[in-house]
């Protein structure tokens, strides 16, 4: 169907109609009519202490990362091979 054909009266009027019904039977205008759903998020922003102690912290793992590295079998931080099987 042609832009031209859908502004005919009768044609615009029963695709209006059909509009209609389809809203109606799926719900789709009460669901537009529904109030918006709002959410609220509240973050804590950690403090500069709670900060230095997370790098510390990290910086430690990261000690004992190397540490572990140095000490499995081929040393460059890669994963044992899995046997095939």
């Amino acid at each position: 169907m042609e832009g031209k054909q859908l502004l005919e009266r009768d044609k615009a009027q029963a695709l209006e109609c059909h509009n209609r019904n389809a809203d109606r039977t799926h719900g789709w205008s009460a669901a537009r009519q529904q109030s918006q759903v709002q959410v609220a998020v509240q973050v804590n922003m950690p403090t500069p202490e709670e900060q230095a102690q997370r790098e510390a912290d990290h910086k430690r793992m990261d000690e004992l990362t190397a540490r572990l590295r140095s000490l499995t079998p081929g040393g460059g931080g890669q994963a044992p091979a899995q046997p095939k099987g």
